[in-house]
């Protein structure tokens, strides 16, 4: 499986152009993508970690052996706030 940086992911401003960033809650400790022109490209980059999480549950590839054993009300509140922070609404 392919890895990615973990941590929490941000969009945020810098000058007229938008960045993506991992905010370990002190400081920046990485930037994922700059130089984005769209702030809504940047948000969509941002939550690109919880949207593959919250797939990787509802498509059971997180260790469960049926449908069932998906918590499917956790993975619909986390879906709505991926959503959520993917698109600002």
């Amino acid at each position: 499986m392919a890895k990615y940086t973990t941590g929490t992911w941000k969009a945020g401003e810098m000058g007229n152009r938008f960045i993506v960033f991992v905010d370990d809650g002190t400081r920046t400790s990485a930037t994922i993508a700059d130089g984005i022109s769209e702030e809504s490209t940047a948000r969509l980059i941002a939550a690109a970690p919880e949207l593959l999480i919250t797939l990787k549950k509802l498509l059971n590839f997180e260790g469960l052996t049926s449908p069932e054993e998906c918590d499917t009300a956790q993975a619909y509140q986390e879906a709505r706030e991926a959503i959520i922070k993917a698109t600002g609404k």
